[in-house]
């Protein structure tokens, strides 16, 4: 084995049973060329929170959902695993690599000086987690020096960003499709209304500012445009298209549309493991309100979404979700909550009335509860785009 040339062989003296014991640092050298993704481990037991940064951790099963979590058998963490049967994985970001080091060593309070959240069963969270998900034990064995825990996913949340990295012993970030990275941050510009409603988009400025090749902010407004988020103004210019009564109406009466669709095909018929899902989306946004307002417009915009994407997608038709997603509503609910001062926690209540009808399998009434919300959200609409001197 070398450890400067390009080519790194493991190899190991023979036992006695002709297997071959394998060098335990040549073992490490060859598993560091497997990039992975950071996360921390949290748990509670005996009113004491528990904390660990882990690379070993990958998904298992969509139905039901499910992780596998290796640890160290040595590791409090481990043990407060084993006893509560509970966990959580924060799955760090990019830029939280200081978080990460923390984590990794043995101190008394690993959480002095973190910032955390507490999560819905309890458990600590890493605010500005990249994604989050809490687990119930359902199963453990182990393996070596390691204890694997088969975890049940109860809830998860994720949000944009990029990932935290972990390579040959070093944290760093990961290339992203150059393409979808300059539309996520030019999409970012126009939705926070970086630019003016009336300013001209400009290319060149846009492509300084984000530090990314014209080229590709040319093709990210294009898209923009074809989403309904940028439109052009005479032959040249290009500007942020306005929320307006008008476009907002169109776009939540069409999502009521393809929603009631989905529910024709799908209520009744849906099996208890989705149902969980989306009841467990539903209380992600409730998770976001408190004295009748929503406390973070951005991460309830993200969750959401991703309820109203996972109803859509209870037909199992990729052409409905599609549709859905053409709509932009969650990048035109973005600036309306802002100006609104926060929304409405009325808004999370009807998604656990839509998961309550769905659980009870009667079409009329998951038919009129995606209509109680759907006039709720016209009217939320409508206050801030009214209040705004009708546009936003």
């Amino acid at each position: 084995m070398t450890r400067k040339g390009i080519a790194v062989e493991a190899s190991g003296a023979t036992n006695a049973a002709g297997a071959v014991d394998l060098d335990r640092e040549a073992f490490r050298e060859v598993i560091g060329h497997f990039a992975s993704g950071v996360t921390v481990i949290t748990a509670a037991c005996d009113g004491r929170d528990y904390g660990m940064t882990a690379s070993a951790v990958t998904s298992l099963s969509l139905e039901p959902p499910m992780l596998l979590v290796c640890i160290n058998n040595r590791s409090p963490t481990q043990d407060a695993i084993t006893r509560s049967r509970t966990f959580a994985v924060s799955v760090l970001a990019e830029g939280q690599d200081s978080v990460a080091k923390h984590f990794a060593r043995s101190t008394e309070d690993k959480f002095a000086g973190v910032p955390t959240t507490r999560g819905p069963a309890g458990l600590r969270l890493i605010r500005d987690a990249l994604a989050v998900l809490e687990c119930e034990v359902s199963d453990d064995i182990v393996g070596g020096t390691h204890r694997v825990f088969f975890g049940r996913v109860v809830r998860a949340v994720a949000r944009p960003g990029s990932p935290l990295a972990y390579f040959r012993g070093s944290f760093g970030r990961v290339e992203l499709d150059l393409n979808a990275r300059a539309l996520e941050l030019v999409r970012e510009c126009v939705v926070t209304r970086q630019y003016a409603l009336d300013r001209p988009l400009d290319v060149g400025s846009l492509a300084d500012q984000l530090e990314i090749p014209p080229q590709l902010v040319h093709q990210a407004l294009l898209t923009l445009m074809a989403n309904g988020l940028v439109s052009r103004r005479g032959e040249r210019e290009l500007v942020v298209t306005p929320v307006d009564l008008r476009s907002m109406e169109q776009a939540l009466h069409a999502r009521t549309a393809i929603e009631l669709g989905a529910a024709e095909l799908t209520v009744g018929h849906v099996p208890a493991a989705r149902l969980r899902v989306l009841r467990e989306r539903a209380w992600a946004t409730a998770a976001l309100s408190t004295g009748g307002r929503l406390v973070d417009v951005d991460a309830y915009v993200e969750t959401d979404a991703a309820f109203h994407e996972y109803l859509v997608g209870l037909a199992e038709s990729e052409s409905l979700v599609d549709a859905y997603r053409r709509l932009s509503i969650p990048a035109r609910m973005a600036s309306l909550l802002r100006e609104y001062g926060g929304g409405d926690a009325a808004l999370v209540r009807e998604h656990l009335a839509m998961a309550d009808a769905y659980e009870g399998g009667s079409l009329e009434e998951v038919k009129r509860a995606i209509m109680a919300h759907n006039d709720h959200a016209q009217a939320v609409a409508e206050a801030a785009i009214t209040g705004n001197g009708g546009r936003i």
